[in-house]
């Protein structure tokens, strides 16, 4: 939780150190600026925290996925549930999107602002995707889901620092 106390604080130690280096006082948008970036280290361990998280879940995923088109028979599910699919069709899909997620949390280790967008996405699709796997996973597809959506905040709440 922030407080604007914290945020002046920032601003105030930045506009002083700024004026005794320069001998000029900072424009407010300067110090606005220096007080945000200097914000988000616990986001950008989260970011890289996230990139792991989308690593070992996008190799389990794989690997599900691979269960389920290796040895669908093995899976079991309630016949009642309205979206019903074969295990091979699920399986093919959860492949396809593990292997994503894999890829997509290396390169968001790797630090590329692309694989950070298509990491929010293969993420959402992973967690719809795994709602809709309920059936077949019924407590893992819901501890996939809460990762998921942290992923999504962690990799929507870091913000690189932007040099001038």
């Amino acid at each position: 939780m922030t407080s604007s106390r914290g945020q002046a604080g920032a601003q105030s130690e930045y506009a002083a150190e700024y004026e005794r280096e320069t001998g000029y006082p900072p424009d407010s948008r300067q110090a606005q600026l220096a007080a945000e970036q200097g914000r988000g280290a616990g986001a950008m361990a989260g970011s890289v925290l996230a990139g792991f998280l989308m690593i070992i879940g996008g190799a389990i995923g794989f690997l599900d996925g691979l269960a389920m088109v290796v040895r669908g028979s093995w899976f079991v599910y309630h016949a009642g549930y309205y979206y019903h699919g074969t295990t091979y069709s699920w399986g093919w899909a959860s492949l396809i999107l593990g292997g994503l997620v894999f890829v997509a949390g290396v390169c968001v280790i790797l630090g590329m602002m692309w694989a950070r967008i298509v990491g929010v996405v293969v993420a959402t699709l992973s967690a719809v995707t795994h709602f809709l796997i309920i059936p077949y996973y019924p407590l893992w597809s819901l501890v996939v889901i809460a990762v998921n959506i942290f992923i999504i905040w962690a990799l929507l709440a870091w913000r690189p620092r932007r040099y001038a």
